[in-house]
């Protein structure tokens, strides 16, 4: 069952791009953190965020990681603060709470296209999967400690029994 905040999740991160606004928004963090693959549109967007923060002299640095959460949202206020970036973002933006809109995605990225809705719907599926599609990765011993059975850690725990890789 879809649970009511998936869908309000899918309409922000999807839908949002279409022109409802003067300025659309593309990523928003709420109450959870996006995550994005290693290369994919959120993980360019922070490179990006960092650059523009130290063109502008900002005292702050985003983590390069695909996670657009609170400090990531931050950073996107405090650069609509700086000259160079809100010249080229409507005052009404809802970039000035944090989201990145089209207007900053230009402003960051230049001539690099904004992402598609279905790089959207990629992020969307990442931040509820919490999977990193960009290599195999093994799905089975998944005990924490970590198993090692000449440590003495000798049950292999998995809490899928049918896989044993996910990508």
């Amino acid at each position: 069952m879809v649970r009511r905040s998936t869908l309000a999740a899918l309409a922000s991160l999807c839908l949002a791009g279409t022109a409802f606004a003067d300025d659309p928004v593309l990523f928003e963090y709420r109450t959870w953190m996006t995550r994005d693959g290693q290369t994919g549109p959120v993980t360019r967007l922070q490179a990006g965020l960092n650059a523009a923060l130290a063109t502008c002299w900002i005292d702050k640095v985003v983590g390069v990681d695909g996670q657009f959460g609170n400090g990531s949202r931050k950073a996107v206020i405090a650069l609509t603060g700086c000259d160079t970036i809100s010249a080229q973002v409507p005052s009404d933006s809802a970039a000035n709470t944090g989201a990145v809109t089209e207007a900053v995605w230009k402003a960051l990225m230049g001539d690099k296209p904004a992402p598609t809705v279905d790089q959207r719907a990629a992020v969307l599926k990442l931040t509820f999967e919490a999977t990193d599609y960009n290599r195999m990765q093994w799905n089975f011993c998944q005990n924490s400690p970590r198993y090692a059975p000449d440590d003495g850690q000798g049950t292999c725990f998995s809490n899928d029994k049918r896989s044993f890789i996910t990508w």
